[in-house]
């Protein structure tokens, strides 16, 4: 059986980590975008809005952790830099998407 490369078991952490902050500034942004509307629409107190960004943040920064140790855990079985680099991004995606249902939990459980 062959050894995993070095560079390409380093490689799918760095990019699920990568790719997660980025789809993670992305999500920030967007919601940063379309909160006034929201804040009209949905809260009924003051500190609602407030709230919300708070536990994004929160969950921004525990999806930002799991896709680094998911990335780091996964990349045990990574072969080539190919595999790395779609490990990789899979858990990117999957963090982006992890958080994106977040944002909407909390706009919908909180206010």
């Amino acid at each position: 059986m062959d050894q995993p490369r070095p560079g390409a078991a380093l490689l799918a952490p760095v990019v699920a980590f990568g790719g997660t902050a980025l789809g993670s500034l992305v999500v920030h942004l967007v919601h940063r975008a379309f909160a006034p509307q929201l804040v009209l629409a949905l809260c009924s107190r003051p500190s609602c809005a407030l709230d919300v960004a708070l536990w994004s943040l929160v969950g921004g920064f525990a999806v930002l952790c799991l896709a680094t140790l998911a990335g780091t855990v996964l990349a045990f079985r990574v072969r080539s830099v190919r595999e790395a680099l779609r490990t990789g991004g899979l858990v990117a995606l999957g963090g982006t998407l992890l958080q994106v249902l977040g944002a909407v939990l909390l706009w919908v459980l909180l206010p």
